[in-house]
């Protein structure tokens, strides 16, 4: 869903509402969000199907976000809510400049590559496959998901798998790691076009969130028995997902809940150990609270920010780590 914001630093209600036999039915998302001017885009998982409607609801009067204009003649597609959350239709009505687009369910930022590094090519006696196999989060939040990488064999036939699979796999917010790889490549193997696949997602359910593949082939083969794919050796994968991996990279993530009354909850990431200040200030600049400051482990860290005793309004939390800086924006709605 996109809606175009005249006013920033407002926060506003944005609902996605079920088709009730030609009228908005049952809410099926909502959020409230601080809008930024121009377009906002706020990506929806929602597997219903059908028709829907979307409403920007200016239930805080002047508090809240106006909302840009579309162009005239209007569709005459409008509908009102009162504020005992009844819809009207008012074909009379100015168009907002909101949109809607449909596509694939989105998946959380897990990714995950896998690389030859070494020859891809095998004759009569085979060979040892070498690969990398390269997985991380580029989200803002920790996700779990299984990891695991199999063969397919020419004939489709899925073959492993070699690697995991690897369940409950933790993957924290900013998180990257590879491994180097080898795998056997029998001489009896058949003579044909295989594919290494990466994949996460869940292994039990068969569910895929990200993957890779890259082909191999076998141009001959030996006449014996193929065994021997399940030899495959290299750096180890148990300690991926246990904490002990460090994160690639300083970052901050954006507190949730968002806006909040009267905690919050805010995360950050270090590469290496630091000496570490989250401080808070108001729109002025000036400082209101200072959550963190002293030295931290390299890590993933996640703090609880308490406002009770501030007023509504937008606030930004600034983390300075070492040489990084960096600054999100925050509201307090009481």
């Amino acid at each position: 869903v996109h809606a175009s914001a005249g006013t920033p630093n407002e926060a506003a209600r944005i609902q996605v509402l079920d088709d009730n036999g030609d009228a908005p039915g049952s809410v099926l998302w909502e959020t409230v969000q601080v809008m930024t001017s121009g377009w906002n885009t706020f990506d929806i998982n929602i597997s219903n199907s059908g028709a829907f409607y979307v409403f920007y609801i200016f239930e805080n009067g002047p508090n809240s976000a106006a909302l840009s204009m579309d162009g005239y003649p209007g569709s005459g597609q409008a509908w009102e809510r009162s504020a005992a959350g009844v819809f009207t239709p008012d074909p009379v009505a100015d168009d907002w400049a909101m949109r809607a687009t449909i596509g694939e369910a989105g998946a959380p930022g897990l990714w995950i590559d896998v690389t030859p590094t070494g020859t891809t090519s095998f004759g009569a006696s085979g060979g040892t496959l070498e690969y990398n196999v390269a997985a991380g989060n580029s989200g803002t939040s920790a996700e779990v998901a299984d990891l695991w990488v199999d063969v397919t064999l020419p004939n489709g036939a899925i073959f492993g798998p070699l690697i995991g699979p690897l369940q409950d796999f933790n993957f924290p917010a900013g998180f990257s790691a590879n491994r180097n790889r080898a795998a056997n490549v029998p001489g009896g193997a058949p003579v044909g076009t295989y594919s290494l696949n990466g994949w996460i997602g869940d292994y039990d359910l068969g569910t895929i969130i990200a993957e890779d593949h890259f082909d191999f082939e076998k141009t001959a083969a030996d006449g014996s028995i193929w065994n021997g794919w399940l030899v495959d050796t290299g750096e180890d994968f148990e300690d991926l997902g246990t904490g002990e991996l460090l994160p690639a990279a300083f970052s901050l993530g954006q507190n949730y809940p968002n806006p909040f009354n009267p905690t919050t909850t805010i995360d950050f990431a270090l590469a290496t150990d630091s000496h570490v200040n989250l401080s808070v200030y108001n729109v002025s600049g000036g400082l209101v609270a200072t959550v963190v400051n002293g030295n931290r482990t390299a890590g993933n860290h996640t703090v609880t920010f308490d406002a009770g005793n501030l007023t509504s309004g937008v606030y930004f939390y600034k983390l300075t780590a070492g040489d990084y800086t960096a600054i999100a924006k925050m509201v307090l709605m009481k």
